[in-house]
């Protein structure tokens, strides 16, 4: 069987992310093996509107806190999240593989 050579990931976008790119959620296709940084460097480059410096962007995979060095798969969630209220540059930088706690903005996926 041959080896895909893309993916296609869902980008959710909250808040002014949302607002800056006009759309609450996009799919994206990627290389295969691509990271959490590649999907953030395509998406300033895509989105003016989005901080120009991709490796600012708060990132979660799955519902999971995510660095820029992680591989996305196939069908991935990706979550760009802007920054707390306070106008902080960073978000707090949580622990890779930390779970989200039960959002109601955020729906669980089926399956």
């Amino acid at each position: 069987m041959p080896t895909k050579t893309t993916i296609t990931v869902t980008v959710r976008l909250f808040a002014s992310y949302r607002e800056a790119v006009g759309k609450a959620e996009l799919p994206l296709d990627m290389p295969s093996g691509a990271t959490v940084g590649g999907l953030a460097r395509e998406m300033v480059q895509r989105y003016p509107g989005l901080p120009r410096v991709p490796k600012r962007l708060v990132v979660a995979v799955n519902q999971e806190y995510r660095d820029h060095r992680h591989v996305l798969r196939d069908a991935d969630e990706v979550a760009l999240i802007p920054p707390v209220s306070g106008g902080a540059i960073h978000a707090p930088s949580p622990v890779a593989g930390e779970a989200f706690g039960h959002d109601p903005l955020w729906p669980k996926s089926e399956g």
